[in-house]
């Protein structure tokens, strides 16, 4: 048997649908909805899977969900044994139609023998240049257009003669730095 067919036979478990395919595939109503290939890659709305999970969404809002529904906490975890000082140990980014237009890395710190440290950095991209803005560094100071930041806050200006502007409240009132 090399498959498991419902009543209508629009739903299904299939291994191996072609000889030595070496692929299970799962169907509902009809249509392939998931895929493990020989590899041990798993494809969600796709038949080619290019990473260890490869989720394709279709239509708007679509992704993935974690969900409680009573008192407890959830966790997206990435864990990583670098040997390097400033290593990404994980990275979350955004691409528009595969260019990568932000992203967001945990890197690991200075103390490479406990593992103990590490930072954050954020970069966005200009004319597809992607560039760190801004840091949390390990003791927590965050810099802005700097990846040395001298105190808790430490904004770096670029192209004007200002650091930085504040709004002291929601009227537009600024304080220039």
């Amino acid at each position: 048997v090399n498959e498991v067919i419902d009543a209508d036979g629009d739903t299904k478990i299939q291994v191996e649908e072609s000889s030595d395919e070496d692929k299970i595939r799962f169907d509902t109503g009809g249509t392939e909805r998931m895929i493990i290939d020989d590899s041990g890659k798993v494809g969600i709305g796709t038949s080619s899977p290019a990473q260890n999970l490869h989720i394709v969404c279709d239509s708007g809002d679509e992704g993935i969900l974690l969900k409680g529904t009573g008192n407890t906490n959830h966790a997206l975890t990435m864990d990583a044994n670098r040997s390097n000082a400033g290593g990404a140990l994980g990275e979350i980014r955004g691409l528009w139609n595969g260019t990568e237009i932000a992203r967001m890395v945990f890197r690991s710190g200075d103390d490479t023998t406990n593992k103990d440290d590490g930072f954050i950095t954020f970069s966005t991209s200009t004319a597809d240049n992607i560039s760190e803005r801004m840091r949390i560094a390990s003791d927590g100071k965050v810099g802005i257009g700097t990846t040395a930041p001298a105190g808790p806050l430490h904004v770096a200006g670029h192209t004007s003669s200002l650091a930085s502007t504040f709004e002291a409240n929601g009227n537009g009132d600024t304080v220039p730095l």
